[in-house]
């Protein structure tokens, strides 16, 4: 007998991986195709139908309903992607957003994601078009990056793909897709494994610093990606697999000290590249409500039992698109699609089977390790509790069940274990070839009926749970069971051509098991795109129209200001952080951090109880209400337009900064908030002309030497210089804020020991400058600026 051993060329090798690489790229684009190349956007822009001042032009833009209601991608992510760009645009690095929360940190905001690539593509093009065509990227990058990592695993390309493709498209990346800063932190994690791995095994002085640095490149992006919890979990699955290479090391008789200082240097390198978002960011956290979270608090957000069942059917519990999702109330809480999926592909979780039954590897434990962990915590094990107590910030996650990422990440990779099994198992006629094959066809054959068993049996739970939320026109049991069939169709096809792989070894059959697999997962992504007309991005509203026009001559004028929005719903008026997309300040906002100090403040004490006193001390001068305002007091507002909704004008709106004719000293912080209070909530005299600071602050300062002494618990007033003139504010840029005296008054000059009280929020970073002089700047009012020497 005679055994030839050919070794394939490397230029074919790599054009072969090359072939895959494009074929990853097509089955990124396709479900994207109507963004990309025709006039659809990536944004459930239609949402604006639905809300005000928008919903009064539906009928005549042709809405008919919701493609798919992911609030925060329009009421967050579009607004922040838009600001940054046309900021960056023009040079600037936006430390400082002061369209919504009467100005908050913007980089800090670790959402922003003002240094990630991905950003800067909306410095360049239409944020409604840059959604799509980031989100292209990044699938093929992610989808490539797993590539990379599981053919340095050893693995064959025909195995590799099937791990890439199920990873491009797993649920959490799906259900996230609209919101970039979510679904850009796990794409970088085969590719910080993959050159972490082969950093270990290099050879030279070359190679292993320039694996190890790709590595630590991988750890920058995904810090800088934006989302501080997704990053936790991606170094959570590193640690995991450095501990597992350096067992490996150990068990090879080698030392475990390399691969760990490896991995450590990755991180370290990593987080220094990222050093310029991780520090605003970690202190912004530490600023922010989240602080003090219970733990059981945490626990409200975790996932339920059921819940596992949409990892082998997404749509068991309903899908948002087809307006039928009950998933949401299982377990008690809210929990949205977005949430709860983690679908990685039918035929993906039979592979993973296969691999567990076969083993073909020791490393299928390391996979089956951080399945258990990712569930474990998603599912509010005690797990959460050791590190709740272990590690600084851990109880600011809320949203725990989206540990499940890690799930995703681990099924991929067992999966293409289980490929690579079957494979092995199909290796021409060697002694006891058919002993394995008939091994593997009898794994492949039990994975299959393990999954529709538990199918089946979910399938029966879910009908039968279902019942409770049935209504006229849903029909939620056949869409139940339409499910299970999606299912066993899935499964029966793949594995009937991978059953032919391992059978005939040809890869045509590999080529059609992928396919299906595609198949799948494009539908599922298709289904969940909220690709809508590029018409509802730019929605008509003689308010927002007005209002533009209104806020561009004041700015020009120096008197810049705010507005606000009252309804009764989230959708019953124009949403927070909206504004700011149409270059309107707003008193209010929505983001997932924010300053605690504003936000306990404002909630606490303006939003429901003492409203109207907020343009007195916020200063601003209009009010967009989709409600009728009968109970308020006529002195306090007045009518100004009845357009697509009522619009009112603040009659005692503050300016954006004045000089302060007297403060009030206050003995200390609790003293200085109730002070605050009166002071912003007495409708008799409205809060102008006065500022509140606590003593501590004006050590120091001019002001400091004339307060004699202070009683217990008494705020003193002390009198201050002022001038018979307006302040002028101008801003020429997000970080600058100029405050001077109004042109109207040509030579006018502030007197000494004059003070500037600007109705900004006070953030620590902020300095003062008089005359290119630095100046002290305080906080005053709780929450605002204040220069107590001028």
């Amino acid at each position: 007998m005679r055994v030839m051993l050919v070794k394939e060329a490397l230029p074919r090798q790599r054009w072969r991986s090359l072939r895959c690489l494009i074929v990853l790229a097509l089955l990124a684009a396709v479900p994207l195709s109507p963004a990309l190349f025709q006039d659809r956007v990536l944004l459930p822009a239609d949402l604006l139908m639905v809300m005000q001042p928008f919903r009064a032009y539906a009928r005549a833009m042709g809405f008919r309903r919701v493609s798919n209601p992911i609030l925060d991608a329009v009421q967050q992510f579009w607004p922040w992607r838009k600001y940054a760009g046309e900021q960056l645009r023009r040079g600037v690095i936006p430390l400082w957003n002061p369209y919504m929360l009467a100005g908050t940190p913007f980089v800090a905001n670790d959402q922003s994601a003002v240094f990630y690539p991905e950003t800067w593509l909306f410095s360049v093009m239409r944020p409604e078009r840059a959604f799509a065509w980031t989100a292209f990227l990044y699938l093929f990058a992610s989808g490539g990056f797993m590539f990379f990592f599981l053919r340095g695993q050893g693995l064959r390309r025909r195995a590799a793909m099937i791990g890439s493709v199920a990873w491009m498209y797993n649920g959490f990346v799906v259900g996230w897709i609209c919101l970039p800063s979510f679904r850009s932190v796990p794409g970088w994690l085969p590719l910080i494994m993959g050159a972490y791995n082969r950093a270990v095994h290099a050879e030279g002085h070359f190679a292993r610093p320039a694996w190890l640095a790709l590595a630590a490149f991988g750890v920058g992006m995904q810090f800088l990606a934006g989302n501080l919890q997704i990053s936790f979990y991606l170094l959570l699955a590193l640690a995991t697999f450095v501990l597992w290479v350096a067992a490996r090391e150990v068990r090879l008789g080698r030392s475990a000290l390399s691969p760990l200082g490896l991995g450590l240097a990755a991180v370290g390198l990593g987080a220094a590249l990222a050093a310029l978002q991780l520090m605003p960011t970690i202190e912004f956290a530490f600023r922010s409500p989240r602080v003090g979270m219970s733990y059981e608090g945490m626990l409200h957000y975790r996932l339920v039992w059921p819940h596992l069942l949409a990892g082998l059917m997404p749509d068991i519990f309903g899908h948002p698109v087809d307006y039928n999702h009950w998933g949401a109330a299982i377990g008690g809480g809210n929990r949205a699609y977005t949430e709860t999926t983690w679908y990685t592909g039918a035929l993906t979780a039979v592979l993973a089977i296969v691999a567990v039954a076969l083993r073909p590897r020791r490393q299928v434990w390391l996979w089956v390790a951080l399945l258990a962990v990712a569930l474990g915590l998603a599912l509010g094990s005690p797990l959460n509790y050791m590190f709740y107590l272990l590690i600084p910030g851990y109880g600011q996650f809320r949203g725990i069940n989206r540990a499940i990422v890690l799930a995703c990440f681990a099924v991929c990779a067992l999966a293409a274990l289980g490929a690579q099994s079957l494979l092995d198992g199909n290796k021409g006629a060697l002694p006891g070839s058919g002993k394995v094959r008939k091994s593997t066809g009898m794994a492949l054959l039990g994975a299959v009926a393990g999954a529709l068993t538990v199918g089946f049996a979910g399938a029966v739970w879910a009908w039968i749970a279902s019942g409770a939320y049935e209504a006229p026109g849903i029909k939620l049991g056949p869409y139940t069971w339409l499910q299970f069939a999606r299912l066993a169709a899935i499964i029966i096809l793949g594995a009937g051509f991978l059953a032919g792989g391992v059978r005939y070894r040809r890869p045509v059959w590999w080529a059609l098991a992928v396919s299906v697999m595609a198949a799948d997962l494009g539908y599922f992504a298709r289904h969940f795109f909220p690709l809508v007309e590029e018409k509802y991005t730019r929605p008509p509203s003689e308010i927002v129209t007005w209002l533009r026009q209104q806020a561009g001559d004041a700015e020009k004028a120096g008197k810049p200001f705010r507005i606000m929005a009252l309804g009764s719903s989230a959708l019953n008026r124009f949403a927070p952080n909206l504004p700011m997309f149409f270059g309107l300040c707003d008193v209010d906002g929505s983001d997932s951090i924010t300053y605690g100090r504003y936000t306990s403040f404002f909630n606490r004490y303006f939003r429901e109880h003492s409203w109207t006193a907020i343009p007195g001390f916020f200063a601003v001068r209009f009010i967009v209400a989709a409600d009728g305002l009968s109970s308020t007091p006529s002195q306090t507002l007045r009518l100004r337009k009845t357009w697509e909704c009522n619009l009112f004008e603040a009659v005692g709106a503050s300016p954006m900064a004045e000089l302060p004719a007297e403060v009030l000293v206050a003995p200390h912080d609790a003293a200085a908030l109730r002070a605050t209070v009166n002071l912003a909530t007495n409708h008799q005299k409205p809060a102008r002309g006065v500022a509140v600071v606590e003593c501590g602050r004006i050590q120091g300062t001019g002001l400091a030497a004339r307060v004699r002494r202070i009683e217990a618990g008494k705020p003193v007033r002390v009198a201050i210089a002022t001038s018979n003139t307006g302040l002028a504010v101008r801003r020429p840029n997000p970080n600058h804020l100029i405050v001077e005296p109004d042109r109207s008054g040509e030579g006018v000059t502030l007197q000494a020991g004059s003070a500037i009280l600007v109705r900004e929020t006070y953030y620590p970073g902020w300095r003062a400058y008089l005359d290119g002089t630095p100046a002290e700047l305080i906080e005053a009012n709780w929450v605002q600026m204040f220069v107590p020497d001028v």
